[in-house]
C-alpha cells in the first residue's frame, strides 16, 4: 500500500485535522517494510540476501541558537540529572529520522517549536544533524574519509507541516531513509537509539522468542549484529537442498538403468548402424544408377523426338516414292522371277567351291601344324648341335690341358722321388742304430716293399686299363642310348597328350553337367535372398516396436515415486505376481498442469489413497500390511465405484464457466475415472477468493477451491490461507503404469523370440549372399575353365598326331643307329677280364701291404716313439708319390678317352648338319606345297566372288 494512502488512513482513525501547506512537504511519515530495496545485497538464484549494516557515523546536533557536539566517535549514551536535557537530545534526533509527534511525547509537530518569553511567536524549528565516515585508528584518534560527510535536516511549522533537507536540498524522507539504510541506520527498530524506558524491557527480554511474532534476546541481537537476514534465505535454500537431493536420486537411478540398458544396447547399436551404412550405400548406388539411366533415357527420348521429326517431315517424300516403288517393285519382280533360275545354277557352283575351298583350308591347316612341329624339330637339333659343338671344343682342348697337368705332376713326383731318398737316407741312417735289434726285421720289410712296389704298378695299370674299356664301352652305346632317350621323351610326351585328352575329356563332361546346377543353385539363392529381405525387415520393425514397448513400460515402473515403505511394499507384492490387480496411488495415477497444483492437493484427500480393482484385492493387502507389520493404508476398490460412472460422463454447467477440478485431471487409464470423481466429486476451481466465495454461496451451493488452496466446503466452512500450502500431490503426468507381470515377461519373451528370429534371418541373409557369391565365382570359374580345358584338348588332339609321326621316325632312328650285339660282348668281357685281372692284382698286393704292415708293426714296438716322426715324414712322402702317380695315370686315360669322345661327337654333329639339312628342306618344300595350296584357295575364292 502507497505510503500516501497509509497516512490518510491513520488520519482518519485519529481524526487529527491536518492539512499540507506545500506540495512536497511530509508529515510523520512512519517507516515501512515495503520502502525496502535490493541495494548492496547479494541474489543466489532467486533468494535475496540483505546488505550487512556499515558502521555508525558521527554526528553534529544543531538547533536554532544551539549546537550540540561533535559527539565522540564511540558515543553511546547520554547521562545527566532529570531537567538536564537528555530527552531533548534523544528527541531532536527522532525528529530528524521522521518520528511522529506522539513518539517524540508530542501531540503535534508544532508543539515541538520553542516557545519562551524571550522567543515567542517563533514560526518554525529546525534540526540539522551531521554524518561523517571515519577510519578508526585507536580509542581517541581517527580519520576521517573525504567528502563522506553530509547533513539530514527537518523544519516543521506551526501549521503542522514539516520537510525534510539533504546537503541543504528539499528531497521527501523516502530518499532521506534510502540513504540513512545504506549507511547502517537501522529506522526499522530503533537499535541506534534506545530510549530510557526501553533499556528495562530489553533487560527483561526472554532468551529466544517461542513463537515466530515475538522477540527474544536472541533475536534482538541477531537483529542488531544482522545476521536476521540471513534466516529466510537459509530456510528457503535448506528446502531447495532437499529438493535437489530427491531430485538427483532419482535422476541418479534413472540414469543408471538407462546406462546399463544403453550399454547392453552398444552391440546391436553397432550391426544396426553397420546395417544401415551398407543400405544407404546400396540406396545411393542404386539412386545414382537409375538416375544414369533415367538420363540416358532422357537422352535417347530428346534423339528419337528429333528423329521422329526428322521423318515426319521426310514422311511426305517417302510416300511418293512408296508408291514410285511400288510400281518398279511390280517391274522388278518380273525380273526376279527370271534370276531365281539363274540364282539356283550360281547357287550349285557357289555350294561346289566352298566345299573345295574347306578342303584347301583343312589341308593348309595341316601343312600349318607339320610345318610347325618341323620347326620345332629343326630348333631343338640346332640347340644339341650348339651344345655338341660346344662339348667337341671341351673334348679338343682337354689332351693339351691334361699334357700339362701330366708335366706338372710327374715335375711333382720327381721331386717327391728325390725327398723321399732324402728321408729313406736319413730313415736308414737312423734305422742303422737299431740294425742289430730290427735287421731281420728291416730286411724282410724290404723284400716285401719291393714286391709291394711292383704290384701297386700292376694295380694302376689294370685300373687304367678297366676305365678305358669302360669308356670305350660308354663312347660305343651313347649314339645308341641318346636316340633310345628321344624316343622315350616322344613316347612320355604322346602319353601326356593322351592323358590330357582322357582328364580334359572328363573334367569338361564334368563341367557341363555341374554348370547346370551351380546356375540353377544360384537362381534358387538368389530367390531366397530376396525373399528373405522383406522378411527381416519385418521381424526387426517388429523387434524395435516391442523393445521400445519394453523400455517405456520399465522405465514407467522405475520412475514410479516412492511413497514410503507401505506403498513399495504393497507395489513389491504387484509386480511379483503375489497380489496382482494394484493399481497405486491415486495420485500417481493421473497429471494435472502446475497451476492447480495447490488447488487439487488441498482440495483432494484421498490422493494418497491405493487405488485396487476389487474390494478382495484390498483385503488382501490389508492383511499382507497386517502379517508383516509394515504400516496401515487406505484403498480405494474400483468395483464398488461404479456406482459414479454417470456422474464422471456428465457435462456440467458451472457457474462463471470456471473448471471443474475433475475435469483438469488427465488420466492414463480410463479405469480409474471413478476412483477421481469418487475423491473429487465436483469440486470447481476459482481463481481467487473472492469468485470462490460468489460461486460457493450463490444459488446453488458448490465446493471451490482457489488457486492458493483456499477451500469453501458446501456447509459453508472456511479453510486455508496461511504461510505453507499443500503442493506436489501429484504431477503433471500420470506416473504409475497398470503392468500386469504377467504381461511383463510375455513382452520380454516375445522381445526375445523377435531377437532370435531376427539373429537367425541375418544369419541366413549373410550365409546365402556368401553362397551366392561362391556361386557367383565358381559359375565364372567353371565356365573359364571349360573353355580352356576345351582349347587344350583340341591342342593335345593335334599333338597327338604330330608325336605319333615322331615316334615313328624315332624308333627308325633308333633301330638306325643300334649297336652291335657282338662288339658290345667284346667290349664287355674284356672290361671283364681286365677287371678279373685288376681284382687279383689288388688281392696280392694288400696280401703284400698286409705282411709288411705287420713286420711295421713289429718294427715299431722295437723302436718305439724314436722312429715313429721319420716313419710318418717317409709315409707321407710315399703318399704324395702314390697320389702324384694316380693322378698322372688318369690324365692319361681322360686323354685318350677324350681323343675317342672326339671322333664320337664330330661325327654326331655332321649327322645333326645333315638332318638339319634335311629337315630345313622339308620345310621348304612344304611351304612350297602350302603356296600351292593357297594359290588353289585363292583361285576358289576368286571364282566364289565372280560367280556372287
Amino acid at each position: 500500500m502507497p505510503p500516501n494512502k497509509r497516512k490518510s488512513k491513520e488520519k482518519e482513525k485519529e481524526k487529527e485535522k491536518e492539512t499540507e501547506s506545500e506540495k512536497d512537504a511530509v508529515e510523520d511519515v512512519e517507516m515501512e517494510e515495503g520502502d525496502e530495496d535490493e541495494e548492496r545485497g547479494i541474489r543466489i538464484g532467486d533468494i535475496y540476501l540483505p546488505p550487512p549494516p556499515l558502521p555508525a557515523c558521527t554526528f553534529d546536533s544543531t538547533g536554532p541558537r544551539l549546537v550540540l557536539g561533535p559527539f565522540h566517535k564511540s558515543f553511546t549514551s547520554i547521562v545527566g540529572p532529570n531537567g538536564s536535557g537528555k530527552s531533548n537530545v534523544i528527541d531532536s534526533m527522532l525528529f530528524v529520522f521522521g518520528y511522529r509527534a506522539q513518539k517524540i511525547r508530542s501531540k503535534k509537530i508544532s508543539v515541538l517549536i520553542h516557545n519562551s518569553e524571550k522567543h515567542q511567536n517563533v514560526q518554525s524549528c529546525t534540526v540539522a544533524v551531521y554524518f561523517q565516515k571515519i577510519i578508526d585508528k585507536d580509542e581517541e584518534d581517527f580519520e576521517v574519509v573525504p567528502n563522506s560527510q553530509f547533513v539530514v535536516s527537518r523544519t516543521a511549522f506551526r501549521d503542522n507541516t514539516s520537510f525534510y533537507q539533504m546537503d541543504g536540498k528539499r528531497c521527501q524522507f523516502k530518499a532521506v531513509s534510502k540513504e540513512l539504510r545504506a549507511y547502517g541506520i537501522d529506522l526499522d527498530h530503533n537499535r541506534f537509539l534506545i530510549l530510557q524506558g526501553e533499556v528495562e524491557q530489553i533487560a527483561t527480554m526472554k532468551p529466544k522468542a517461542l513463537t515466530d511474532h515475538d522477540t527474544g534476546m536472541l533475536e534482538f541481537l541477531e537483529d542488531i549484529v544482522g545476521s536476521s537476514r540471513f534466516k529466510e534465505p537459509i530456510e528457503l535454500l535448506c528446502k531447495r537442498v532437499e529438493d535437489l537431493n530427491e531430485a538427483r536420486g532419482e535422476k541418479l537411478n534413472r540414469v543408471k538403468l538407462v546406462e546399463k540398458e544403453k550399454d547392453e544396447l552398444e552391440g546391436p547399436k553397432d550391426t544396426a548402424i553397420e546395417h544401415l551404412r551398407l543400405e544407404n550405400e546400396v540406396t545411393r548406388k542404386r539412386h545414382t544408377l537409375l538416375q544414369r539411366y533415367y538420363l540416358d533415357c532422357s537422352r535417347a527420348k530428346e534423339k528419337a523426338e528429333e528423329k521422329k521429326k526428322e521423318i515426319d517431315d521426310g514422311m511426305s517424300g517417302v510416300k511418293k516414292k512408296l508408291e514410285d516403288l511400288n510400281e518398279k517393285k511390280k517391274e522388278k519382280e518380273e525380273g526376279i522371277k527370271s534370276l531365281g533360275k539363274r540364282l539356283e545354277k550360281i547357287s550349285k557352283v557357289k555350294e561346289e567351291c566352298s566345299e573345295k575351298f574347306k578342303g584347301l583350308e583343312s589341308e593348309d591347316v595341316k601343312m600349318q601344324e607339320d610345318l610347325k612341329h618341323k620347326n620345332q624339330k629343326r630348333k631343338k637339333l640346332m640347340s644339341q648341335l650348339i651344345t655338341e659343338k660346344k662339348k667337341l671344343e671341351e673334348l679338343e682342348e682337354i689332351p693339351e690341358k691334361n699334357e700339362k697337368d701330366i708335366e706338372e705332376c710327374q715335375k711333382q713326383r720327381e721331386s717327391l722321388e728325390e725327398k723321399r731318398k732324402k728321408e729313406e737316407a736319413v730313415y736308414h741312417k737312423a734305422m742303422s742304430s737299431l740294425n742289430s735289434e730290427t735287421q731281420l726285421l728291416q730286411d724282410e720289410k724290404t723284400k716285401f716293399e719291393t714286391k709291394l712296389v711292383d704290384l701297386r704298378k700292376v694295380v694302376d695299370e689294370a685300373k687304367s686299363g678297366v676305365d678305358i674299356a669302360q669308356s670305350e664301352l660308354d663312347i660305343y652305346q651313347s649314339t645308341e642310348q641318346n636316340e633310345k632317350n628321344k624316343l622315350e621323351q616322344v613316347l612320355a610326351s604322346l602319353e601326356q597328350a593322351q592323358n590330357t585328352i582322357s582328364t580334359r575329356k572328363g573334367e569338361i563332361k564334368n563341367l557341363e553337367a555341374s554348370i547346370p546346377r551351380c546356375d540353377k543353385q544360384l537362381k534358387e539363392d538368389m530367390q531366397k535372398h530376396q525373399c528373405l529381405i522383406p522378411e527381416q525387415q519385418k521381424v526387426e520393425e517388429l523387434l524395435r516396436t516391442h523393445r521400445v514397448k519394453l523400455e517405456e513400460t520399465r522405465s514407467a515402473m522405475q520412475s514410479s515415486r516412492s511413497q514410503g515403505r507401505v506403498m513399495d511394499a504393497i507395489m513389491e507384492q504387484k509386480q511379483n505376481g503375489s497380489i496382482p490387480g494394484v493399481f497405486g496411488r491415486l495420485g500417481d495415477l493421473g497429471g494435472i498442469d502446475e497451476k492447480y497444483d495447490v488447488a487439487i492437493s488441498t482440495a483432494c484427500g484421498p490422493l494418497d489413497n491405493i487405488v485396487v480393482d476389487s474390494v478382495e484385492t484390498g483385503q488382501k493387502c490389508i492383511s499382507f500390511l497386517k502379517r508383516n507389520n509394515v504400516g496401515t493404508a487406505t484403498f480405494i476398490a474400483l468395483d464398488k465405484m461404479q456406482k459414479w460412472k454417470s456422474q464422471c460422463e456428465r457435462q456440467m454447467q458451472t457457474p462463471e464457466n470456471v473448471p471443474r477440478l475433475f475435469d483438469l485431471v488427465r488420466m492414463k487409464d480410463d479405469i480409474v475415472k471413478t476412483a477421481f470423481y469418487f475423491a473429487l466429486r465436483d469440486t470447481l476451481v476459482a481463481d481467487n477468493l473472492d469468485q470462490a466465495s460468489r460461486i460457493a454461496y450463490g444459488g446453488v451451493r458448490h465446493r471451490v477451491v482457489t488457486l492458493k488452496g483456499e477451500l469453501i466446503e458446501p456447509s459453508g466452512t472456511m479453510s486455508g490461507g496461511g504461510r505453507s500450502v499443500l503442493r506436489g500431490r501429484m504431477g503433471k503426468q500420470a506416473t504409475v503404469v497398470n503392468v500386469d507381470p504377467r504381461e511383463m515377461e510375455h513382452i520380454e519373451s516375445k522381445v526375445d523370440e523377435l531377437t532370435q528370429r531376427a539373429g537367425q534371418l541375418r544369419r541366413d541373409r549373410a550365409d546365402l549372399e556368401l553362397s551366392i557369391r561362391q556361386l557367383t565365382k565358381d559359375l565364372n570359374s567353371m565356365n573359364m575353365d571349360v573353355q580352356k580345358f576345351k582349347m587344350e584338348f583340341e591342342a593335345a588332339q593335334q599333338q597327338i598326331v604330330s608325336f605319333q609321326e615322331q615316334k615313328l621316325y624315332q624308333e627308325e632312328k633308333v633301330k638306325s643307329v643300334k649297336s652291335d650285339p657282338a662288339k658290345i660282348n667284346k667290349l664287355e668281357k674284356c672290361i671283364d677280364g681286365k677287371v678279373k685281372i685288376y681284382h687279383e692284382a689288388s688281392a696280392s698286393a694288400q696280401e703284400v701291404e698286409a705282411e709288411v704292415n705287420k713286420i711295421h708293426e713289429q718294427i715299431m714296438e722295437i723302436t718305439g716313439r724314436r722312429m715313429k716322426g721319420l716313419k710318418n715324414s717317409l709315409d707321407s712322402v710315399n703318399k704324395g708319390l702314390e697320389k702324384f702317380t694316380a693322378e698322372i695315370t688318369r690324365l692319361q686315360v681322360a686323354i685318350k678317352t677324350a681323343q675317342r669322345n672326339t671322333k664320337k661327337t664330330r661325327e654326331k654333329i655332321t649327322g645333326m648338319e645333315t638332318e638339319i639339312t634335311e629337315v630345313q628342306n622339308e620345310l621348304r618344300g612344304m611351304q612350297g606345297k602350302r603356296s600351292v595350296i593357297e594359290e588353289e584357295a585363292a583361285k576358289v575364292l576368286e571364282q566364289l566372288q565372280s560367280v556372287t
